[in-house]
């Protein structure tokens, strides 16, 4: 890794204090700084030691005429506005209507400044269901071979900008949909591209060991703010008009190549505090990949996009490892034949990791899946065997 690699990778670790095993590769991170050099975004995620400190116990935030420390409500976040009001611009034709709630320049500039978004502009603002807090959607065009869009997520809690996602969108994909901070938890922010006459909205969501749930909302003017169990849980999205779908897609797929079956609706299984492996699956393919959750108060935005997938046609009779290409990273996940109980894992050292395999209570839409979370790297794995509850091994696989 580059040394500035390194400072991300050992600043937020130490922000997640719990993290376990650092899921991103090298490449990743690279991915992420190649779209954060074009912005002040990179130079925020990089800081370290007094600089990050400061950041942190941020008690008020500066208003013009000297800093609110009293708690009141920022200026036009949930009040009228008594300023000029920002329109979203940019590439993009301004969308007056998906500005709901009030806010004025000086609101937005400060959250410009403190997430050091460069040259963000407002598109869209919204009250939360469970706080009531309004969340403000910024949009960002990439320049570059992507020319892609930046999208992130504030929230306005009182006197307080609230850090939430940055997710990033192919060129020419006009839905936005990416959580944002909700009180204690988040909702996902839906946003329908201009004339795709959508009048609701559906999110499938999914967390181990829990039925599926699917969560349908009306859209008010092609905006939509739907309460879900996690960040990481929403696995599916559909606009709907009149009950009939006109967009099908994984919340935040632009890291995920064509290949990754759609949709994988269910995640069988899933390890992590912060940075997140899941193995996700529809009873017929199974991928893992890394997934981010919002932890606390974060002071820099989420990168959101799902990342290193790895993906295999379930085989009922095969112990099947699901490793991204970099193997010097993340964890040793996998699905398992029916009947295994625990997955053994043997390790180049010569010791080995027992690792419980998930119950699979339907068949239909569910496998057994297992994650390492010994914090062991994927290089080191010689062996893999699959067993029953008894001790008997159904199925082997090497890396």
């Amino acid at each position: 890794m580059t040394d500035l690699e390194t400072r991300v990778r050992d600043t937020l670790t130490d922000h997640a204090g719990v993290a376990g095993p650092w899921q991103v590769s090298g490449s990743a991170l690279r991915a992420t700084a190649a779209h954060r050099s074009r912005t002040r975004r990179l130079r925020a995620a990089t800081a370290v030691g007094a600089t990050t400190a400061a950041i942190v116990v941020v008690a008020g935030l500066s208003l013009g005429s000297g800093d609110r420390t009293d708690g009141a409500p920022l200026p036009g976040a949930t009040d009228r506005p008594t300023g000029p009001t920002t329109r979203a611009t940019g590439s993009a034709e301004p969308r007056p209507e998906l500005l709901q709630v009030p806010v004025v320049d000086n609101v937005v500039q400060q959250a410009l400044s403190k997430f050091a978004m460069g040259d963000s502009q407002l598109l869209a603002s919204a009250v939360l269901p469970v706080s009531g807090d309004t969340v403000l959607v910024f949009r960002e065009q990439l320049q570059g071979d992507d020319n892609g869009t930046a999208v992130q997520t504030v929230t306005v809690h009182g006197s307080e900008l609230l850090a939430g996602t940055l997710t990033l969108y192919r060129p020419g994909a006009d839905l936005v949909a990416q959580p944002a901070r909700d009180g204690d938890g988040s909702a996902l922010v839906v946003i329908a591209a201009p004339g795709s006459d959508a009048d609701s909205v559906e999110v499938t969501t999914s967390l181990p060991g829990r039925d599926i749930e699917v969560h349908t909302t009306d859209l008010r003017n092609g905006l939509a703010v739907v309460l879900i169990p996690g960040p990481q849980s929403a696995t599916r999205l559909r606009l709907l008009r009149q009950g009939a779908s006109v967009a099908d897609s994984i919340p935040g797929d632009y890291h995920l190549g064509r290949s990754v079956p759609r949709p994988l609706v269910r995640v069988a299984a899933e390890t992590g505090v912060y940075q997140r492996v899941q193995v996700r699956t529809d009873g017929r393919s199974a991928c893992r990949m890394t997934v981010t959750d919002l932890d606390g108060n974060n002071p820099f935005l989420t990168p959101w996009n799902p990342i290193n997938e790895r993906c295999a046609t379930i085989d009922p009779g095969r112990l099947q490892l699901l490793i991204p290409d970099d193997r010097r990273y993340s964890n040793v996940a996998g699905v398992a034949p029916d009947g295994t109980a625990t997955v053994r894992l043997t390790w180049r050292s010569g010791s080995d990791t027992d690792v419980t395999a998930t119950e699979v209570p339907n068949l239909r839409d569910e496998v057994a899946a297992f994650i390492d979370a010994s914090g062991r790297r994927p290089d080191q794995l010689t062996r893999a065997e699959a067993l029953d509850a008894d001790g008997n091994v159904l199925a082997t696989a090497l890396p």
